[in-house]
């Protein structure tokens, strides 16, 4: 019989992945768009593929009665708020996404659709400034943003509502992952897009925070078989998803620049406006867990990844400028 699926998130790099992993194996996928979204995004190549639907987020009458016609197998909330400097300029506005919203899920799918498996996605920003490293599923949470509160705060809901209702609840705690589909005001698509443009002769600075900071990167594409894993399993797991590699910002941009045979020293400037005032050092995942009961590695490497996002943006700015 044929799975059902689920996403929330559908335009977005992750949500576009899955959903293009889960029609390959032959899922039928529904996506959920918000009212007044700008449709399939990401994902729109997979329009006649995937079905919709569309109703004010937080009506719960809507997701109860949704789900209880539905009967979902699997559920992916990937949707909410995720660039961290919107959390600080709206915290109300990104608990209402990343709190409320999941908490309505957990209330439909427990009272109408009980058997569904649930995947919620969390982040490393739980784990703030952390004094171990790697982090595992076992590091403490010690958020230090509105962005990293919200996802703790509902990663605690979703753990009781698991344990008292006995539902398929599990969190996927994913570390940097980025993609040519990455939303441009994020680092690495706003430095791949710099690289394409810089080499076109339309702009010739790029401006960042610390070059100092590292982190733990990785492929979106790669993360979203591991987020399908995960569902999989006899039992709900949390598990922490990265690539286990720590490298600094640095190397990325110098890696991104020498692809189109620059040397970044004669166009990157730092801007402390841009520096968080609470930046993790060493955020690395220690995947030892997905590895053991998921089988899961990452696979893309960081430099392989940086070459997508800039031959991507390079391809972009060319196909632009023959359409104009």
């Amino acid at each position: 019989m044929t799975k059902t699926a689920i996403i929330t998130g559908i335009s977005g790099q992750d949500g576009s992945y899955l959903a293009e992993h889960l029609v390959q194996k032959g899922f039928r996928v529904i996506a959920y768009l918000r009212p007044k979204s700008l449709g399939l995004g990401n994902a729109v190549h997979l329009s006649g593929k995937v079905a919709t639907r569309s109703f004010p987020t937080d009506s719960q009458s809507h997701w109860d009665s949704w789900f209880r016609e539905e009967q979902p197998d699997e559920l992916y909330h990937l949707a909410g708020c995720s660039f961290i400097p919107d959390s600080w300029q709206d915290p109300v506005a990104t608990n209402a996404s990343n709190i409320d919203w999941p908490t309505r899920l957990l209330e439909s799918v427990r009272r109408y659709s009980p058997a569904t498996r649930v995947l919620f996605a969390s982040s490393s920003a739980i784990f703030g400034l952390p004094t171990v490293s790697p982090q595992n599923e076992f590091t403490p949470t010690m958020p230090v943003t509105p962005y990293g509160i919200s996802k703790a705060t509902i990663g605690w809901m979703i753990e009781a509502y698991r344990q008292h209702y006995g539902l398929y609840l599990s969190n996927a705690i994913l570390f940097n992952h980025e993609s040519p589909r990455r939303p441009a005001r994020f680092v690495t698509r706003k430095i791949s897009q710099a690289v394409a443009a810089i080499q076109a002769g339309k702009q010739n600075k790029l401006v960042l925070g610390s070059l100092d900071v590292s982190r733990d990167w990785g492929f979106a594409g790669d993360y979203v078989d591991a987020m399908q894993r995960m569902l999989q399993l006899d039992h709900p797991e949390d598990f922490v998803i990265g690539s286990g590699r720590l490298e600094s910002l640095r190397d990325l941009v110098k890696i991104a620049f020498e692809l189109v045979g620059l040397d970044y020293r004669d166009y990157v400037e730092s801007d402390a406006a841009f520096v968080r005032q609470t930046e993790p050092k060493a955020l690395v995942a220690d995947v030892s867990k997905a590895a053991k009961l998921l089988d899961w590695k990452a696979t893309t490497t960081m430099p392989e990844l940086v070459t997508m996002m800039v031959k991507s943006d390079i391809e972009r700015l060319r196909s632009s400028k023959l359409a104009a």
